[in-house]
């Protein structure tokens, strides 16, 4: 799965902000609202990925367990959807 359109990440205090650009922000107009992790998790579907393979590599960037890191994954994954942001 990927991200369907463009967006650029900005950090703002405790959240970061995930804001379509060009031609996707009339497509989607609208600006995600993500803890730093979450950002970290979205921006892996720029490039076509499994949720296995988004699972392995946060493990390999955070000491925490397997089941907490997929349930983060999951958890991101499920609101792309929701929202119609993957392919």
């Amino acid at each position: 799965m990927k991200l369907k359109y463009s967006f650029v990440f900005q950090p703002l205090h405790t959240l970061t902000l995930a804001i379509t650009v060009g031609d996707d922000s009339k497509v989607f107009p609208g600006v995600i609202q993500l803890n730093d992790t979450g950002a970290e998790i979205m921006q892996l579907f720029r490039k076509d990925m499994t949720v296995d393979d988004a699972v392995t590599h946060m493990m390999s960037e955070y000491d925490a367990d397997e089941v907490d890191i997929r349930n983060a994954v999951e958890g991101i994954v499920s609101m792309l959807e929701e929202k119609e942001l993957l392919e």
